[in-house]
């Protein structure tokens, strides 16, 4: 999409004051925007109802998140599905 042209792109410099690079695995995104919300990975869990073992290893790559577990992570996170993947809205 050209993350510069996005905005998505303008959504993730607010938050961090720099673009989300493009080519980031689920569970790296999911780290991205955790600590980009100053979330550990306690409170993300704790805010979709899992052990925070689930969401280290979900970020470290060791476990997909189901599709619903994914949409409560993203909302959790205060994001869109959208902006997640840094798709254009």
């Amino acid at each position: 999409c050209g993350l510069d042209n996005c905005s998505g792109a303008a959504h993730h410099r607010r938050m961090t004051g720099r673009a989300i690079p493009v080519r980031l695995t689920i569970g790296e995104r999911l780290r991205y925007y955790r600590r980009a919300q100053g979330m550990t990975q306690a409170s993300l869990a704790h805010a979709i109802r899992q052990d925070a073992a689930s969401v280290c290893r979900m970020e470290a790559g060791e476990r997909e998140p189901s599709a619903s577990q994914l949409e409560a992570l993203v909302r959790a996170l205060g994001l869109t599905m959208a902006t997640f993947y840094g798709e254009t809205a």
